[in-house]
């Protein structure tokens, strides 16, 4: 113990171990467990796994904030002082206004969708996510609706906060200058959503991919949607 922390001096796979006056490492210290989930307004509703990650994100209390495990665990959010890159993560997002997370969409990066904009959270300049790397940055300002969101072939679809369109984010550009762009997929038949708000989606993938919306008066909608091939129909 140096300083009020405890440091690293050694393992054994024996029955005994000998501190013939080893000099500990302040680099390696015991991990602190913490549960941030306790209690009414702390329970996380967005969850999804991101490299090897569980990610939970938006309690009542702290809507903007997203936690990370361990690696290759499904709780545990311990971390160290110092951090290494194995520790739980945990962030607020940065926005000139309150922006409640309402989903975490896996790709290539994570993506958090809230009420009024889209971020990209990526490692920035690493390729494992860790404390040291961890990085969030808005990407566009549609804003997301409860509707939960798909994912096709590298993009999001996602329907925005007003709920009456359907959007495609994707990226283009290299890893580092990737921007991701949003598109108003319902633009050629806007006309059928008009006065209206979408309830529910599914995509089908297959031969041909399709993605069903149902409108709020129990209209079924489908879209021919194959973005490699340019179809969108």
């Amino acid at each position: 113990k140096q300083g009020g922390i405890f440091g690293y001096i050694g393992q054994t796979t024996d029955l005994v171990f000998k501190d013939n006056n080893v000099t500990p490492d302040m680099s390696k210290t015991p991990p602190t467990s913490v549960n941030p989930f306790l209690g009414a307004g702390n329970y996380p509703s967005a969850v999804c796994y991101f490299e090897q990650r569980r990610v939970f994100a938006a309690t009542d209390n702290a809507p903007q904030t997203v936690w990370m495990t361990k690696p290759a665990t499904e709780s545990n959010m311990s971390s160290s002082l110092p951090t290494n890159d194995g520790d739980a993560i945990s962030f607020t997002l940065g926005a000139r206004e309150q922006n409640r997370i309402r989903h975490l969409v896996p790709i290539d990066d994570l993506m958090a969708m809230t009420v009024g904009c889209e971020f990209r959270i990526y490692p920035a300049g690493g390729d494992i996510v860790a404390p040291a790397t961890i990085n969030a940055r808005a990407q566009t300002y549609t804003g997301s609706s409860q509707v939960q969101p798909v994912t096709t072939n590298g993009t999001v679809l996602y329907v925005q906060a007003q709920g009456e369109r359907v959007h495609e984010l994707g990226y283009s550009g290299d890893s580092g200058t990737r921007v991701y762009r949003s598109n108003d997929l319902c633009r050629v038949a806007h006309h059928l959503f008009d006065d209206h708000t979408i309830v529910d989606m599914a995509y089908s993938a297959g031969s041909v991919g399709t993605l069903w919306v149902v409108r709020d008066d129990g209209q079924l909608m489908g879209l021919t949607y194959v973005p490699e091939e340019k179809v969108v129909a």
